[in-house]
């Protein structure tokens, strides 16, 4: 339960953060037009949300994958440098590799799927390239 946790407060912080970075770039940067506005301004609301979920989906699974990439290496490291058998029992090193591998497992394929659609959905629509959502991911890229 306690890792669960550290993930889930490590996440609410990362996703405060990301908020905070994304404000002060729709705050700092001028209005332009999205590709998907029409000439009054208003947007398609089904596209706005389509790019949105498929972003932050993207997005989650990205953070499982680094996640995991991490703490598997942590424990490959710690393995070979510290002999950990004395600091960590076989048992707990066995459950958290398994739950590195579990957030692998889970967030390379939704990372990869969500991502692949967007940029086929790039490649596809023109509009879609110059959406304004895109743009403040690429910045913050």
């Amino acid at each position: 339960m306690m890792p669960l946790f550290s993930v889930l407060s490590n996440l609410i912080g990362l996703a405060l953060l990301v908020a905070l970075v994304i404000g002060v770039i729709r705050l700092l940067r001028p209005r332009t037009r999205s590709g998907f506005e029409d000439r009054d301004g208003r947007r398609d609301s089904a596209a706005v949300v389509r790019r949105i979920v498929t972003y932050t989906m993207a997005f989650a699974g990205l953070q499982a994958v680094l996640y995991a990439a991490a703490g598997l290496l942590a424990i490959g490291v710690a393995t070979a440098t510290l002999r950990s058998s004395t600091l960590i029992g076989a048992a707990d090193m066995r459950g958290r590799v398994s739950f590195y591998l579990a957030a692998l497992i889970v967030g390379l394929p939704l990372w990869l799927g969500f991502w692949r659609a967007a940029q086929r959905r790039t490649m596809r629509a023109p509009d879609e390239r110059a959406a304004r959502e895109r743009r403040q991911r690429e910045i913050c890229s």
